[in-house]
């Protein structure tokens, strides 16, 4: 049931962001330097989706480790670039960081078992990794005082993270001054 929960907390968090155009598979193997813009390859399965995804995509790849500072120091750069609120970004972040290394898990594991390619078992323990640190993150911003939004906390409540206290509204379903 945890699984399922999380599964939905996840898919909602992602449905719930603006949607950009996403690379999906934006890593440095697939950016060249050229002038006056990098050239980008292998991006056949972009898509609409969440603005933070690539973000993700880049600094938590699949192949190699990026520096912690560098991480911190290019989603500061992309926060001050989109405007966003750095906190919104963070958990979006690492929302969609968790989404994304699961799906790896479960994409390298078709690879192995299916497909016969057991040479991206050696890349699982380190998606696994990025699993439980995304995991640690959405659970740190939260015990700083992240206040996340109704809609958000729905889901958070629903993945068994964080409780929404039920409302209490005695006059929910009375009709406004308007309507009387």
């Amino acid at each position: 049931i945890m699984l399922e929960r999380t599964f939905k907390y996840l898919i909602n968090s992602a449905l719930n962001q603006p949607k950009v155009f996403v690379h999906r598979d934006f890593m440095p193997r697939n950016l060249m330097v050229c002038e006056p813009n990098p050239g980008i390859l292998d991006f056949q399965d972009a898509v609409l989706g969440p603005p933070a995804y690539d973000v993700v995509s880049l600094l938590q790849d699949a192949r190699r480790d990026v520096a912690p500072a560098t991480e911190a120091a290019m989603i500061a750069r992309f926060v001050t670039a989109s405007g966003d609120r750095p906190e919104a970004f963070s958990a979006q972040y690492a929302a969609l960081g968790a989404q994304r290394a699961l799906r790896i898990l479960g994409v390298f594991a078709r690879l192995c078992l299916v497909a016969g390619k057991p040479g991206y078992l050696p890349l699982m323990p380190r998606a696994q990794e990025q699993l439980k640190l995304n995991a640690e993150r959405i659970q740190y911003w939260l015990s700083v005082g992240a206040q996340p939004s109704d809609r958000v906390l729905r889901f958070l409540d629903a993945a068994g993270i964080k409780e929404r206290p039920a409302r209490m509204n005695p006059k929910k379903g009375e009709p406004g001054e308007k309507a009387k």
